[in-house]
C-alpha cells in the first residue's frame, strides 16, 4: 500500500513504479515458465530421439545377429554337406569291396573332428568334394568295366553295385546295364557249352535286372528247349520233360515248347502201343492228351489202346 503521508504526485509515481515492478516480476515469472516449458520440451525431444536412436541400435544390432546366425546355420549346413559326400564316397568304396583308389585309404585316419572352416573353404571343399565323388563314380565304372574284359565277373558286379542303389542318380542306367552283362557273358559261355542249369540261372539273373536286356530272353528259353530237343531225338524222354515243365510253369503260351512236351510222351506211348504194351500206351497217351487234346492223332491212338486187346 502506497504511504498516505506522501504528495499526490509521489505517490503516483510509486504506484506506476510498483506496478511496473510487478508487471516484469510476472512477465519474468512467465518467461521463465515458458523456459522451463521449453526445455521440458526439448528435454522430451532429446529423450525421444534417444529411444529412437537406442531402438533403431537395437533392431539393427538383431538384424545383424540374425544374419550371422543364418550364416552360422549356413555354413554348418555346407559342412554336414561336404561331411555326408564325403561319407558318401566312403562308403561307394566300402560296397565295392576296395580299400584303396589311387593309393587312397577308403577310411578317414586321424582325429576325428574336422577343423572349422571359414565360408570361402567349406564352399570349396563341398565343391571338390562333389567333384570327387562323381570322379569316384566313374572310377568305379571304368573298374566293373575292366574287370568285365578281363572276365572276373564276381569283382565286375561287386565293383558296380554300389551305383544302383538309387534310380536317379548319374551313371545309373549304364551300372544297370553293366551289371546285366556281367551275368550275360558266362551264362552264353555255359549255354554253349552245354551247361543248361547254369546257363538258366545266369539268363533268369539278367532279366531281373534289366527285363529287356539284349536276347537273354530268348538265350533262357532256348536254355530250356534245347537239351529238351537233344533228350528227345535221343530218345531220352525222362530226361526231356524237366527242362520243358520247368518253361511251362512261367511261359505257358508257349506251343512250341507244350508240343516238345506231348511228344515226350507221344513217342514211348506209341512205341508201347506197338509193341503191345496196352497199360503203358494208355497211360502215355492219355499225358499227351491232358498237355493238348488236339496233338497229332494221340486221341485216335488212346482209343485204340483200349479196343485193340479186346479184339
Amino acid at each position: 500500500m502506497p504511504d498516505q503521508s506522501l504528495p499526490f504526485d509521489l505517490q503516483t509515481v510509486l504506484l506506476k513504479a510498483l506496478r511496473a515492478y510487478e508487471l516484469a516480476l510476472a512477465t519474468r515469472r512467465r518467461a521463465e515458465g515458458e523456459a522451463r516449458a521449453a526445455r521440458r520440451t526439448r528435454e522430451a525431444a532429446l529423450q525421444a530421439e534417444e529411444a529412437r536412436e537406442r531402438q533403431a541400435l537395437e533392431a539393427e544390432h538383431r538384424a545383424e545377429e540374425a544374419v550371422l546366425k543364418a550364416e552360422q546355420e549356413r555354413l554348418g549346413r555346407l559342412q554336414a554337406a561336404t561331411d555326408a559326400v564325403e561319407a558318401a564316397a566312403r562308403a561307394l568304396l566300402e560296397k565295392a569291396g576296395l580299400a584303396y583308389i589311387a593309393g587312397a585309404p577308403a577310411t578317414p585316419t586321424g582325429s576325428p573332428t574336422a577343423p572349422r572352416r571359414s565360408d570361402a573353404d567349406a564352399a570349396q571343399a563341398f565343391a571338390e568334394a562333389q567333384t570327387a565323388y562323381a570322379d569316384l563314380r566313374i572310377a568305379l565304372m571304368s573298374l566293373a568295366q575292366a574287370y568285365l574284359e578281363a572276365g572276373r565277373w564276381e569283382e565286375s558286379r561287386r565293383a558296380v553295385q554300389p551305383l544302383l542303389e538309387d534310380a536317379r542318380a548319374p551313371l545309373y542306367a549304364e551300372a544297370r546295364d553293366l551289371l546285366a552283362e556281367s551275368h550275360y557273358r558266362p551264362a552264353l559261355v555255359a549255354l554253349e557249352a552245354g551247361e543248361w542249369e547254369t546257363a538258366r540261372k545266369g539268363f533268369a539273373e539278367v532279366l531281373k535286372i534289366h527285363p529287356a536286356y539284349r536276347d537273354a530272353a530268348a538265350l533262357e528259353r532256348e536254355a530250356h528247349l534245347r537239351p529238351a530237343r537233344a533228350a528227345l531225338e535221343a530218345g531220352r524222354y525222362d530226361d526231356a520233360r524237366p527242362p520243358l515243365e520247368a518253361w511251362l510253369k512261367a511261359h505257358q503260351d508257349d506251343a512250341e515248347a507244350r508240343d516238345l512236351l506231348a511228344e515226350s510222351y507221344y513217342r514211348p506211348a506209341l512205341a508201347a502201343l506197338e509193341a503191345g504194351g496196352w497199360e503203358a500206351a494208355r497211360q502215355g497217351f492219355a499225358e499227351v492228351l491232358k498237355i493238348n487234346p488236339a496233338y497229332r492223332d494221340a486221341a485216335a491212338l488212346e482209343r485204340e489202346a483200349h479196343l485193340r486187346p479186346a479184339r
